[in-house]
């Protein structure tokens, strides 16, 4: 109802349309986690929850929209001064920003006003981010969204008050609108991918909560050597990078830079692990011996780089100038049958878990085997498929293609043996039997199938099951066949440093920095630039031949992994 002494057209005026100016909000971006905790700070529980006072929780009123979330507040100005207000404690440095107008519903002289402030408990100060009233915006009018930061000096309790006051007058009232950025999740910036040779990396900048809307992101992989001691990568600023020879023996970090109008935030992703040859990722997952085959093509012992399981080879067996898994660079042991194998005497089987571990490329569908531990346990092909004993238990796995090397691993926790092919868990079956006995370590030959005429690589026995991840990851380490052919050496073994210095890392969690620097002596990147030339074991003529078959192994192993896609998307289907 109008006060009496009111002009009667002013109720005519209500009716007038509200007044809407967009403006662009001019606060830096900065990441959440320097904002002070408040509770339901933009609204989003689509009520007042958290706050004190007067005031309606809206999605658009008279054309003002959110400027965060979906929500906002409005304030209405009464007979008295009505305020809605919100108390927090926060620590020196935190910044709080948010977006307030005005919307006049009078005129002069009726100076409605309204305002935005923190008022510190201690001593009752306040400071005021956003005030308007009639004679600023004029008769009916009102400001656009006008944003406010704030960034407190010191630790403390402060209460930030939404006022609004009508002048003289209850019957015709003015808006204080507030809207703050939702509430902040904190959490950093995330990288997808995994920090080998050759694999790409894609950084994410969304699970980092924003204190404010970005308009855009920029991008900045580093490469560190120690956490603080880390450098730029010349020409890396996209959301994606693809890692490099050059990040051997590195973590990978990624800076990302959310940008507005007038300013930008920078938060940085965890640290990947450590960029680690493929020997020490293996070296990380304590292998209790682990022959990489690739001695001398006229050598007589089959060196473990692990430990102190050195075996033989028999009637020619072993090294040759043949690169052996893809991009390793290190060279391979070749079998022809006919009694060439590997061996190792008196070696006692783990008794309550282990894993069996090899890169295969046989020559022929025909059966043959690939390693086995007395009667413990075993992987060869034969029928066609790949398969794997665990005392007496086989479980059987897909044909393996010829050709082309593909990596086959075997585990037993106790309970369950496991037959892996690329990565990917391709068949399992309950076995409780342990193994027991100490006897001799075959490779390429055992007593289920003929000798292997083809290739074996990186034969790996651990005392322990690894973890199917863990399993994945030894797969996704093998770099592709350009970081050889761009005129990187072969990997040499490892030197008694490299090897000694494996024990004590963890199976558990991913392979992190430390583990992989005990195993040493968390993004479109820039394209690598190739080392020069330097000399290899490959001869001129085996190095065409090398290069066209690593070409058509990268080709089969990208359709491989699509196979082990699309089988795990039909096992979590099943599921």
């Amino acid at each position: 109802m109008l006060s009496p002494y009111r002009f009667p057209a002013k109720a005519r005026v209500l009716l007038l349309p509200l007044l809407l100016a967009s403006f662009a909000w001019s606060v830096a971006v900065a990441p959440a986690q320097a904002a002070p905790t408040l509770t339901n700070p933009g609204f989003e529980t689509s009520d007042l929850t958290g706050w004190s006072g007067t005031g309606s929780v809206v999605q658009d009123f008279s054309g003002y929209l959110p400027q965060d979330g979906a929500h906002f507040a409005v304030v209405p100005g009464g007979c008295a001064t009505n305020m809605l207000s919100q108390s927090f404690t926060v620590q020196a440095g935190q910044t709080i920003s948010g977006w307030s107008f005005f919307k006049a519903g009078d005129y002069l002289p009726y100076n409605d006003s309204g305002s935005v402030q923190l008022v510190l408990a201690s001593n009752n100060s306040s400071t005021v981010l956003f005030s308007a009233s009639v004679s600023q915006v004029g008769n009916y009018g009102g400001t656009p969204w006008r944003a406010w930061a704030y960034t407190f000096p010191s630790a403390g309790t402060y209460t930030l008050e939404v006022r609004s006051s009508n002048d003289r007058d209850c019957g015709v009232t003015s808006y204080v609108g507030i809207d703050l950025p939702a509430p902040p999740a904190g959490g950093h910036p995330t990288v997808g991918g995994n920090a080998y040779q050759g694999k790409t990396l894609t950084a994410d900048a969304q699970p980092a909560t924003w204190a404010g809307s970005p308009t855009g992101f920029a991008y900045r992989w580093q490469r560190c050597t120690a956490p603080a001691a880390c450098t730029d990568i010349p020409g890396a600023d996209a959301a994606t990078y693809t890692v490099t020879g050059d990040d051997l023996d590195h973590t990978l970090l990624v800076q990302v830079t959310a940008t507005n109008a007038s300013g930008s935030g920078t938060a940085a992703a965890a640290p990947s692990a450590l960029v680690s040859k493929y020997f020490k990722v293996v070296l990380a997952d304590r292998p209790l011996a682990y022959w990489r085959l690739g001695d001398a093509a006229d050598a007589s012992s089959m060196t473990d780089v692990a430990g102190a399981h050195a075996g033989e080879y028999k009637n020619g067996a072993g090294g040759s100038p043949r690169v052996g898994i893809s991009g390793d660079g290190n060279t391979t042991g070749v079998f022809v049958g006919n009694g060439t194998y590997g061996f190792v005497n008196n070696l006692t089987a783990p008794q309550t878990a282990y894993t069996l571990e090899a890169w295969v490329n046989p020559a022929d569908t025909d059966d043959a085997m690939i390693v086995q531990h007395g009667s413990a346990g075993a992987l060869a092909i034969r029928g066609g498929h790949v398969f794997f004993r665990q005392v007496d238990t086989d479980v059987t796995g897909p044909a393996l293609p010829t050709g082309t090397f593909s990596h086959v691993v075997g585990t037993w926790d106790g309970h369950t043996a496991i037959l892996y092919v690329d990565g990917v868990p391709v068949g399992s079956a309950a076995s409780e039997k342990a193994p027991s006995g100490t006897s001799t370590f075959y490779v390429g030959y055992g007593d289920l199938a003929p000798w292997l005429r083809g290739s074996l690589d990186e034969v790996a026995y651990y005392d322990h099951a690894l973890t199917g991840e863990h399993v994945l990851w030894h797969f996704e380490a093998d770099p592709p066949p350009l970081a050889v052919f761009g005129g990187l050496e072969p990997e040499q073994a490892p030197t008694a440093d490299d090897a000694t210095s494996a024990s004590g890392s963890s199976d558990s969690g991913a392979p992190d920095g430390a583990a992989l620097a005990a195993a040493a002596p968390a993004s479109l990147g820039a394209t690598a630039t190739a080392p020069a030339p330097a000399t290899t074991s490959v001869r001129p003529s085996a190095f065409a031949k090398a290069k066209a078959k690593a070409a058509k192994a990268a080709k089969a192993k990208a359709t491989a992994k699509k196979r082990a896609a699309a089988k795990r998307r039909a096992a979590a289907n099943r599921r």
